[in-house]
């Protein structure tokens, strides 16, 4: 190259140039450190975890002069960072403070710049974040494990909503041995949260390894289990698709609505399903949520059995409270909302949410992290239920705020109670 640059400027300085032949100098031998790699040459492993849940992390990046692993643990509202320092052999090497067992996230950053585990295959998606992920073993985690186990099936189906004016892709897990079943089975309506769609509880919440893995200990009934987008405005999740969809408003109730008028019916039509409200739940997390609410109290007797994860009741259109603090300029208006609930209006909100027809359902259950900033809505809502008579299970779990270590480890408390008989 140096060569050409030097015959270009002399061409532009001389009609007819003479180039003097040049040697280059000695190449200088390589480092070892800073060598190119063969692609084909093996990473150090990492992470590596210790039998007292330390995870040690290791990188190879010759030209860095800092790396560090940011993830979700501790937790992510309090995130640690591990420093990684340079081995004698050029390998980056740092190891966490001990872990309990549960499924974790985690980015290197290089010199500040975010990256992925190049010795790591597993990762997963939340919205627009992409993270490497590993798993600590233990009693909390252990249904998020593949193990070896009969394996249910998770279908990619695109349904036709005419409440919501176009096709929408929904995943379904259908159990080990429904292909060849002669049986029909009851359906879990479960909805994500803001912000996500409908690959979150499957990429996050581990939805098949934990179906998997409680129907082989026989915890939990064979069910079906469908995982819709909840956003109004997205066909499919923004990975799948190439037009941009932005998510919507949160204070849509549109979803939930064609939930039951559009997505209910395909699914009973499509599946093997039992097609009655007794064989029917509904559940979900935050926004997701608030939706269960929404359908399983102004559509009827859709859904015998509901639950709701960390619910943002806010956003359910009329229950909310208007903040009187001012809004953030910097927060698009499309994802502002009310931060507090108007507990005396719900009855008006959701007429179905009545003593007579929470007397009827096996479950209704609301649940809550202890440290989640949604908490102070689960108690007023569960004040004026106590003082209407409203028959609901209502719990607020310490060490646990707004994060999916809550909703993965609800999952696995809720799913076997499900499609039980009543005690």
């Amino acid at each position: 190259m140096r060569l050409l640059a030097t015959a270009l400027l002399l061409w532009g300085a001389s009609p007819l140039p003479v180039l003097a032949a040049t040697t280059p100098p000695p190449a200088e031998p390589e480092n070892a450190a800073t060598a190119p790699r063969s692609p084909f040459a093996p990473l150090p492993p990492s992470p590596t975890v210790s039998s007292d849940g330390r995870a040690t992390f290791r990188l190879i990046a010759p030209q860095a002069s800092t790396v560090e692993v940011r993830g979700d643990f501790p937790n992510p509202y309090h995130p640690a960072t591990v420093s990684l320092s340079r081995d004698a052999d050029g390998v980056w090497v740092g190891t966490s403070d001990p872990l309990g067992a549960d499924f974790y996230s985690y980015t290197f950053y290089v010199n500040g710049t975010p990256a992925l585990d190049p010795a790591n295959a597993h990762f997963k998606r939340d919205a627009a974040r992409i993270s490497s992920t590993f798993i600590v073993p233990g009693a909390r985690s252990a249904p998020y494990a593949v193990k070896p186990v009969p394996h249910g099936t998770v279908s990619q189906i695109w349904y036709s909503s005419p409440k919501l004016g176009g096709d929408r892709r929904t995943f379904v897990y259908t159990p080990p041995g429904y292909e060849r079943a002669k049986r029909s089975y009851p359906v879990l309506y479960l909805l994500h949260g803001g912000m996500g769609d409908e690959d979150s509880w499957l990429g996050n919440g581990r939805v098949p390894q934990i179906l998997d893995n409680l129907i082989a200990e026989g915890r939990v009934s064979p069910m079906i289990v469908v995982v819709p987008n909840v956003n109004a405005s997205q066909t499919a999740s923004p990975d799948y698709i190439q037009e941009f969809q932005p998510q919507g408003s949160f204070m849509s109730m549109d979803f939930p609505d064609s939930l039951v008028t559009d997505l209910v019916p395909f699914i009973d039509k499509t599946f093997k399903t039992r097609p009655n409200s007794a064989n029917r739940a509904v559940a979900g997390l935050s926004m997701g949520g608030a939706h269960a609410l929404w359908a399983a109290f102004r559509h009827g007797h859709s859904f015998d059995w509901v639950e709701s994860m960390s619910g943002g009741y806010m956003i359910i259109p009329g229950l909310g409270l208007e903040s009187s603090i001012p809004a953030n300029p910097d927060i698009p208006s499309v994802y502002r909302m009310p931060t507090a609930v108007d507990p005396g209006k719900v009855f008006a909100v959701l007429p179905g949410l009545t003593p007579a027809a929470t007397a009827k359902m096996p479950m209704f259950t609301m649940v809550v992290g202890k440290d989640d900033r949604l908490l102070a809505q689960q108690r007023d809502l569960q004040a004026v239920f106590s003082a209407k008579g409203i028959k609901a299970d209502i719990s607020e779990v310490p060490g646990y705020s707004h994060e999916w270590a809550f909703w993965r480890r609800e999952l696995v408390e809720m799913l076997p109670k499900l499609f039980r008989p009543a005690k």
